[in-house]
């Protein structure tokens, strides 16, 4: 009897920020490459009775802990409609917290650390019983397969599973969206490879953490694989390339015909630079203005020879804190982002997310926030879990309206009726 692999059905959850809220977590991009066949995407809100009907295994994404509570919606919604369904929970906050999802949430499987080969066997029909790094209700598999440096050169990019992705993007051409537009090249696996001072609020620079969660230390990928990879991004004519590692890369050797957007993460010299930004045909760089990365140390007064980088094709741009400004009067107001009081806010800290109790509120609140994004941009759900809770939202009955709940919107609706 011939195995022609499970059809899968990836389930995209919305709680995200709000810039970002139609954004997909960087491996979504590579993990269905050479079987994207047998998969097909939707956002949790497009999620339909017909759809779940359909389909008998599921992949929910739990990459950003805002959309715990989301999550928890879709995998009871998919197993009340459809009982015999298996869902399987993927993502970096999923890392830390799957035992508990476990418990509390109808949820199948999980794969433990690095998940290309895992994927890839479950994809291919495999038993989960003979696949590395998997999770059930009964076996917790040891971590088994690691990535390493030889596989990033392995991977590949297809967004064809999940058209809807570009058009949403097109559609809510929001800051974020296109910044972190997928495919997005990450320069470390494993947590972030350039820790500093200042950045304890994320889980990337929690490394005895994340290390025990991959069963490995950071791996910071190569000049070669970069190269490599960017010549596999650059047919989608736009990507991203998240610098986590030292930004000590030399692309001076290749020109790629592609618009980049590029996060740097740690300190970085304008001769670096110049080996980076001009190997694009358009670049756009956010850096920090700070000596030890975008948290923290001291903040770098002279950002002249940065600016001077910038041309009609090529921009440097920089984070700040508000209170930082007078003393970069030198840099174009223009190429200043993030100028804001705190960079981040409260809810964003490694030790807040950590706890279950206080992850699950903060994820409530955003759910009812993107309630109201949709209904702002006249999205009706066909999923019904969603309508449910978008009628008590905007017919004013949504615990998120609660003095003090995180982020109430304002009142003021363009949504469409239902055709």
């Amino acid at each position: 009897m011939i195995n022609h692999g499970r059809k899968v059905l990836v389930v995209i959850p919305l709680s995200k920020s709000i810039q970002y809220m139609f954004g997909l977590s960087a491996p979504l991009a590579w993990l269905f490459a050479g079987r994207a066949d047998r998969v097909r995407g939707v956002y949790g809100h497009e999620l339909s009775e017909a759809h779940i009907r359909e389909h008998d295994t599921f992949v929910i994404e739990l990459c950003w802990f805002t959309a715990l509570y989301e999550v928890g919606l879709l995998a009871t919604h998919i197993k009340r409609i459809n009982p015999r369904a298996k869902i399987l929970i993927g993502g970096l906050y999923s890392q830390l917290a799957y035992r508990k999802i476990l418990d509390s949430y109808p949820i199948d499987y999980f794969i433990r650390g690095d998940n290309e080969l895992p994927i890839a066997m479950f994809l291919d029909g495999e038993d989960p019983r003979n696949i590395p790094n998997f999770v059930d209700r009964e076996v917790e598999h040891p971590i088994e397969y690691r990535f390493s440096q030889d596989d990033f050169a392995s991977l590949d990019f297809d967004l064809s599973w999940f058209p809807q992705y570009a058009a949403m993007i097109d559609r809510f051409p929001t800051t974020d969206n296109q910044q972190y537009r997928v495919p997005t090249i990450i320069t470390s696996r494993g947590g972030c490879g350039v820790p500093h001072n200042g950045c304890s609020y994320c889980m990337g620079s929690r490394l005895k953490v994340m290390k025990q969660l991959h069963g490995r230390p950071v791996i910071v990928m190569d000049n070669d694989n970069l190269i490599r990879l960017i010549r596999k991004a650059e047919r989608f004519g736009e990507f991203c390339i998240y610098m986590t590692s030292a930004c000590n890369y030399d692309l001076t050797s290749i020109h790629c015909d592609a618009r980049v957007f590029i996060e740097v993460e740690g300190k970085v010299s304008a001769d670096r630079l110049r080996k980076i930004m001009y190997a694009f045909r358009r670049s756009e760089l956010m850096i920090p203005v700070h000596s030890d990365g975008i948290m923290g140390g001291d903040i770098v007064t002279d950002c002249r020879d940065l600016v001077a980088l910038s041309d009609d094709d090529h921009v440097v741009k920089f984070v700040a804190y508000a209170d930082e400004a007078a003393a970069l009067g030198h840099i174009p107001a223009a190429s200043l982002v993030y100028v804001l009081d705190t960079f981040l806010p409260e809810w964003s800290h490694f030790d807040l997310y950590s706890k279950w109790d206080s992850a699950l509120e903060v994820a409530k609140d955003r759910f009812a926030w993107i309630l109201w994004q949709l209904d702002k941009h006249g999205i009706v759900p066909r999923n019904k879990t969603y309508l449910k809770s978008y009628l008590r939202t905007v017919m004013g009955a949504h615990p998120a309206l609660l003095p003090g709940a995180v982020g109430i919107p304002s009142h003021g609706s363009n949504r469409s009726q239902p055709g």
